[in-house]
């Protein structure tokens, strides 16, 4: 019920609207001389006497020959007119005197101490153990590749590497050219029969 009580009240204003419209809006006339020189407005082909309309005050400056008065606009920047500039006149500097430039000796750069080169030693991922009647065979991987050591065993690119022994949970692995071998924390084993 009260949507459609707002429902008239809409249409009544819309008709309200569209009638005030019609009656405010301007009609097209057109004037046309007569014989005897006097102006009479057409309207859609009947003729009428002259009536008082609302007119437009065409009161245009008169035409000057003086530089018309503009405005500067630009809706990014403000307006500011140019400053004016006050010019001093010119004083001479005294003559400054430059010291003479001596060069002072270069000192030779100290010896860079050169490092050695220590190539990096492998970091072995333990993948898992396996114990079998005493026998421990321990599963590494190197980067993408996955290696069964058992000690006392060579393994990796071209044998490099060599499982020396198990001690205290540790799998000792001799590298060639290395004096220290590299040791991998095992876990806990779990027996199997």
């Amino acid at each position: 019920m009260r949507q459609k009580r707002i429902l008239l009240i809409l249409v009544v204003l819309l008709v309200t609207a569209v009638i005030y419209a019609w009656l405010d809006s301007p009609v097209q006339q057109r004037v046309t001389s007569g014989n005897n020189g006097s102006g009479v407005k057409e309207r859609q082909g009947q003729t009428t006497a002259v009536k008082t309309f609302r007119r437009l005050n065409f009161n245009l400056p008169a035409v000057s020959d003086e530089e018309p008065v503009t405005f500067k606009r630009d809706i990014f920047n403000f307006y500011s007119p140019p400053r004016q500039v006050v010019k001093r006149p010119i004083t001479p500097e005294p003559d400054i005197v430059s010291l003479p430039i001596v060069e002072q000796p270069k000192v030779p750069a100290p010896p860079s101490a050169i490092q050695p080169v220590v190539p990096q030693r492998a970091n072995f991922r333990l993948i898992g153990q396996l114990v079998k009647e005493e026998r421990v065979v321990v599963f590494l991987g190197l980067g993408s590749e996955l290696y069964v050591v058992r000690v006392g065993e060579s393994f990796g690119p071209e044998d490099k590497f060599r499982a020396h022994e198990i001690r205290d949970g540790l799998l000792l692995v001799q590298e060639q050219g290395f004096d220290t071998p590299i040791s991998v924390r095992l876990g806990q084993p779990k027996p199997t029969e």
